[in-house]
């Protein structure tokens, strides 16, 4: 069976200059553990998963969660001007500042045992479906991939 046979095609995603708390509510009100980053033509620049969303270093700090303090915090208008730049460039942070360009795709043609080994390999959890020119076509994730054993 080819990856063309169950990728999503009606793709979720987000552009470079989205704002990464807007990426946050996308990936929890869908229930999702990545979404791609695509331009304006729908080519793929990168992608977004979870663990993006945590601080390097500071893993018990999340992201969406930090700036969310930061803009209620009283204190946030009280800190020094150097300390104000860093906040306001956290709190204007967008999905290009943490996406990772490099991301794993496959072709249409590509098998489904193909990006079975990619799952248990690199341990990820989405793919994106590309052309040969990274036009994003589709998207499969783990939970199709248990949709369709589970549907047989």
């Amino acid at each position: 069976m080819q990856v063309k046979n169950i990728m999503i095609k009606e793709v979720i995603t987000v552009k470079p200059q989205t704002k990464i708390t807007e990426v946050s509510k996308k990936l929890m009100e869908h229930g999702f553990h990545a979404i791609p980053v695509v331009d304006e033509a729908s080519r793929l620049k990168g992608i977004i998963t979870e663990s993006d969303f945590f601080i390097k270093d500071l893993p018990d700090i999340y992201l969406p969660s930090y700036i969310s303090f930061l803009k209620r915090a009283e204190f946030a208008n009280k800190i020094s001007k150097t300390h104000q730049k860093e906040t306001d460039k956290l709190l204007q942070a967008e999905a290009s500042d943490i996406m990772s360009e490099e991301c794993i795709t496959l072709r249409p043609e590509s098998e489904v045992n193909e990006l079975l080994k990619i799952f248990k390999e690199k341990r990820i959890h989405s793919v994106p479906i590309t052309n040969g020119e990274n036009q994003l076509l589709g998207i499969v994730t783990q939970a199709d991939i248990i949709r369709l054993v589970s549907s047989n």
